[in-house]
């Protein structure tokens, strides 16, 4: 029986034999699972054993006694079940299952293995093969094909420790495992010390597609788990003997457990539950009795802990008992902890004095024992299992990292690995450089690797056994040495560069054929209409990962194509594509791609740098295949669309939209900016579905509406959008009306255009810009995204100047026009306070038509208006807020841009007058100080001496 006669048996129609005219619903159903039976186990009789399926529906017990012949008919059948039921669901799961999709293998080892006496025989963990998702069948022509799944082939497993020996490594089968099976391994562990060790499982696999052949040509796989091996599993402490009380081979103990290991916040419930004593009397061939007491605890109490004593307890042979003699006075001992007397560390101590009288001649003993608590931070220890999690889970290779002495990259490390973000510097010695008075470090690579792996195995070990003795009192310290190691082996990291030079993975080759291979498909697609929409979803689900991954590829082997400007990094080859996309701003972009100089050469050497990165080190072999083995396949399956355009999907989502959301023309709960989109959405969705097009346009406007609906907004999520949404409305402001906005350089709205953004199949041209950021959801989170893309698209708009609008400087200050935008530099004298700057400056003058304008400070310095500052002034046109002028601040002498003229400006100074540096814009004018050589555009000796002269006083 196939899925088409299963389906057949639900035809509706009025013939007297279709059960779907009839009305009874329980009768339906039970004719309905009748009729299935019968098939599956070519018996009519399965409902029918004791009443007919009339009778059973007359009454509560008929009913009942139907169901219970069903349930003892289907248990005598278990066989044919198998045979024939089964397959037929399996079936029609994968059917409707999704693609399956490649994985790494799982590997299902703990992060902790417990030894005993460091020994460990036919130790076990799973590895089961990693895809997911069901194989599919479909129609090749009348024939049904069904799809093998992906297989994963584990070739080796070996074994690397820190101390003692992981042996006799075997697998439980070298097949290759098919979706959802698994393989054991199994291993032995010998001479782990007291300490434990840290194990690290290198295992290889190859990988194969649903025809069977080994992708990536064969190639083996590696992944890495680490375990850490414990000699110590629980925190029990060890018996140590207090007293003992011997004669003629019969011994009497007083005994406790030390030391004992307590979390800090767990102590009030943990220590009045731990076994403190142990009065015990070994075997003798007499019979006697024996006795033992705990006399004295010193000190009795500390911190709102108490250690009781214990009276005299009798003893038989053979006998023991176990006391727990903590008590704890919560309030006192919190109050310890708040005071800080005990921390992460702390061990309290008492002295115990205890009795014992053995059997008969046996003499009384008494002595005395310390018993130790351990104090440790369960936040400590959480926080070094987390980088510890971190680390092991994306496991570092030592080829990928420089191995001999190495100038960090140029980085900055003002204090051993605290400097997460690292500047550039210009330095080149482990010294103090003088242009920011930080300190540069030079770093061993080969040290730093060796540091890096000796600092994850210790806070392993201590992440994952808190009271192991080695480790308890360092949660903290082991935590920040990995964090200092990770950041330092990380200024190692070579770059793609590097690593392709010594041969490492190359994908070029295989995405090229992909590119090659989704051109094609592309040429001969012709729309939604043409084909069955689910199958074209599918498709065109992979022909996105195709798409972006070969956009990737193009960024990052494409000829040296980056520009860069103060604030935005702009790609060529993005720009040819948005000239080609719209011819509207032709001027704008094509100054953009004009407007070249050597700095911005060189830095695109190193924007093309990261896109290698970006490519190499975010698709390996394995990735290229899948996307070019799921493209083929979807593409093979196209088939031509049946019933026509489909609306019901569209029509469920406008319903669940608007049950749900509704179209009020503003909202209180979202956004403004995600609520107009919304409702934009579903206006045209409202459009599709009143006149369809076709199965693309209806599916587009689902999907549009399903996108708008995900990125409604919370007002009260706290990130704040209002200032990006106002920047990008001046903005589209500034285009609309883009002739009014030249006095000068079509580059200026070039550059509004790039940092606004603009997409392209689905793609934005600029990652990062202001549409980009405002349309992506997990900016939800990253506040600092947001106003990072509202700074840089208020830079690009204080570039411009609204057409006759003109800033004219009081008696205070002078301005001059920019060479290198439609802005202007106006210069104001050292240490003005910010609030003070616009009463330098005229009211502006502007035409007719804009209103309201009032100064924006972008970026000021904290107190004072120092060089650099940008004051742009927005006014109103059509009810729109415009920027209409903008002006940078220029201090004469303040090089540095914090307002005031000292000894670091003469420092920076010097340095561009020696060429070691060099300054543009507001601080070159700044640096420009001497009015006899400042027309020459170059920094002098001259220019040097009169910002000296000024910042110690001295007559300029």
């Amino acid at each position: 029986m196939d899925l088409a006669s299963l389906l057949s048996l639900f035809g509706r129609s009025t013939a007297p034999n279709n059960f779907l005219a009839q009305t009874n619903i329980i009768k339906q159903v039970l004719d309905i699972l009748n009729r299935i039976l019968n098939v599956l186990f070519n018996d009519a009789t399965i409902l029918q054993n004791t009443a007919s399926l009339d009778n059973a529906i007359l009454n509560q017990a008929n009913l009942k006694q139907t169901i219970i012949d069903l349930l003892l008919a289907l248990n005598t059948r278990k066989a044919p079940i198998l045979t024939n039921l089964f397959p037929v669901l399996a079936k029609f799961i994968s059917d409707w299952g999704g693609e399956q999709v490649l994985a790494n293998p799982i590997i299902g080892l703990e992060n902790r293995v417990d030894t005993t006496n460091g020994a460990l025989t036919d130790a076990t963990f799973t590895i089961a093969n990693g895809a997911k998702g069901v194989w599919r069948s479909y129609m090749d022509g009348s024939t049904r094909v069904q799809d093998n799944q992906y297989k994963c082939q584990i070739t080796s497993v070996t074994c690397t420790t820190t101390a003692g020996t992981v042996s006799n490594i075997s697998l439980s089968t070298t097949a290759a495992l098919d979706y959802g099976q698994s393989l054991t391994v199994t291993y032995n562990v010998a001479s782990v010390p007291a300490a434990g060790s840290v194990a690290k499982f290198n295992i290889k696999y190859k990988v194969f597609d649903e025809d069977g052949n080994a992708m990536s040509n064969g190639k083996v796989f590696e992944a890495n788990r680490y375990t850490y091996l414990s000699q110590n599993p629980t925190d029990e402490g060890t018996m140590r003997i207090i007293a003992e009380s011997s004669y003629v081979g019969n011994s009497a103990y007083c005994r406790l457990y030390s030391p004992r290991y307590v979390s800090i916040e767990g102590a009030v419930e943990t220590l009045p539950n731990l076994r403190t004593y142990r009065f015990d009397h070994e075997f003798s061939t007499q019979v006697s009795r024996s006795w033992a007491k705990i006399n004295s605890t010193t000190p009795a109490t500390q911190n709102g802990i108490t250690l009781g004593t214990v009276a005299k307890q009798e003893m038989k042979v053979d006998e023991s008992f176990d006391y727990y003699s903590f008590t704890v006075n919560a309030a006192t001992y919190d109050a310890a902890v708040t005071a800080g007397t005990i921390t992460s560390g702390t061990t309290l101590t008492w002295a115990v004095n205890g009795t014992v009288k053995g059997k008969d001649l046996a003499k009384e003993k008494s002595g005395t024992q310390n018993l130790q608590v351990n104090f440790y931070n369960n936040a400590d220890v959480d926080e070094c299992k987390e980088i510890t999690n971190r680390e092991t889970g994306n496991v570092k290779i030592a080829s990928d990292y420089k191995t001999g002495t190495v100038y960090a990259d140029k980085v900055l490390k003002s204090t051993p690995g605290t400097e997460e973000d690292p500047q550039m510097t210009n330095f080149t010695e482990t010294g103090v450089d003088p242009e920011t008075g930080e300190t540069v470090t030079v770093i061993d690579g080969a040290q730093a690797w060796a540091t890096y792996v000796s600092a994850l195995n210790n806070a392993i070990r201590h992440a994952y056994q808190a009271w192991n003795a080695n480790s308890v009192y360092a949660h903290k310290a082991a935590y920040e040495a990995l964090r200092i190691a990770t950041n330092d082996v990380n200024y190692c990291k070579k770059t793609s560069y590097e690593i392709a030079q010594e041969g490492g993975e190359n994908n070029d080759t295989a995405v090229e054929a992909l590119k090659t291979l989704y051109e094609g498909y592309e040429d001969n697609l012709d729309s939604y209409k043409d084909y069955m929409l689910y199958r074209f979803n599918r498709y065109e689900d992979n022909a996105r990962s195709a798409r972006n991954l070969i956009n990737i590829y193009k960024r990052a082997t494409a000829v040296i194509d980056t520009k860069v400007f103060p604030y935005i990094n702009i790609s060529v080859t993005e720009l040819n594509q948005l000239l080609a996309l719209d011819t509207t701003y032709a001027p704008y972009i094509s100054a953009l791609l004009e407007d070249r100089t050597p700095a911005e050469i060189e830095g695109s050497g190193k924007a093309k740098a990261e896109a290698v990165k970006t490519y190499v080190g975010g698709y390996t072999a394995l990735d290229v295949n899948q996307i070019s083995n799921l493209l083929q396949r979807t593409y093979a399956r196209l088939l031509p669309r049946e019933g026509g355009t489909k609306t019901e999907y569209l029509a469920a989502e406008i319903a669940s939209a608007l049950a749900i959301y509704g179209s009020a023309a503003t909202s209180t709960t979202y956004s403004e900016k995600s609520w107009s989109r919304y409702l934009d959405r579903l206006a045209t969705a409202q459009a599709e579905l009143a006149a369809p097009i076709n199965n693309q346009t209806v599916f587009d406007a689902k999907y549009h509406l399903q996108r708008a609906v995900n990125g409604l907004i919370l007002i009260e999520d706290g990130a704040d959008y209002s200032g990006l949404e106002d920047a990008i409305a001046a903005a589209q402001a500034v285009l609309a009306n883009h002739t009014d906005f030249l006095k000068g350089q079509n580059k200026v709205i070039g550059l509004v255009i790039a940092a606004l953004g603009r997409t392209l199949d689905d793609v934005n041209l600029f990652p990062g810009a202001a549409l980009d950021v405002v349309d992506t959801p997990y900016a939800l989170d990253d506040q600092d995204r947001i106003d990072d893309a509202e700074l840089k698209l208020r830079m690009a708009l204080s570039n411009v100047r609204y057409a006759t609008t003109a800033i004219d400087p009081n008696a205070g200050a002078t301005t001059e026009n920019q060479t290198e935008n439609d802005a202007y530099y106006a210069f104001v004298p050292a240490n003005l306070a910010i609030a003070n700057v616009y009463g330098y400056f005229n009211a502006i003058t502007v035409p007719a038509n804009v209103t309201d304008v009032l100064p924006v400070t972008i970026t000021p310095n904290a107190t004072n208006a120092g060089t650099g500052t940008v004051v742009t002034y927005y006014g109103k046109l059509g009810g729109v807020s415009i920027p209409v002028a903008s002006y940078s601040v220029v201090v004469i002498g303040d090089v540095t841009g914090d307002s005031a003229i000292d000894s670091a400006d003469a420092m920076l100074a010097d340095l561009v007058v020696n060429t070691h540096k060099e300054v543009d814009g507001a601080f070159l004018k700044a640096a420009l100080a001497d009015p006899a050589t400042a027309a020459g555009g170059i920094v002098t000796i001259e220019a040097l001496g009169v910002i000296l002269n000024i910042a110690v006083g001295a007559a300029a």
